[in-house]
């Protein structure tokens, strides 16, 4: 099957379980080792998602004026964001 009939073939199938408040079922249930949370695999995961790209961490509403600032403690890294839309980063945690 290629691209585009693939994807007219999951647009309709969502639909279809949008109309009819379904949803796709597993046929059992998917058990997944715990080192892929912990482990290296983690670890190159948070990597490639959270600290190779910039992050959208708040609203401008947020920081209404210069000097102002807003902090999260959020993982994989605190973080601190100003107004001029530049992010620092702390070591990741």
């Amino acid at each position: 099957m290629d691209r585009d009939a693939l994807e007219r073939s999951l647009a309709r199938r969502l639909i279809d379980h949008i109309d009819n408040r379904t949803t796709d079922m597993a046929e059992g249930v998917l058990e997944v080792p715990t080192d892929v949370y912990l482990g290296e695999h983690h670890a190159r995961e948070v990597e490639a998602l959270f600290l190779g790209y910039p992050l959208v961490l708040a609203l401008s509403g947020a920081l209404p004026e210069p000097e102002t600032y807003r902090t999260e403690a959020r993982p994989p890294a605190p973080t601190s964001t100003t107004p001029s839309a530049r992010l620092r980063t702390s070591a990741p945690c």
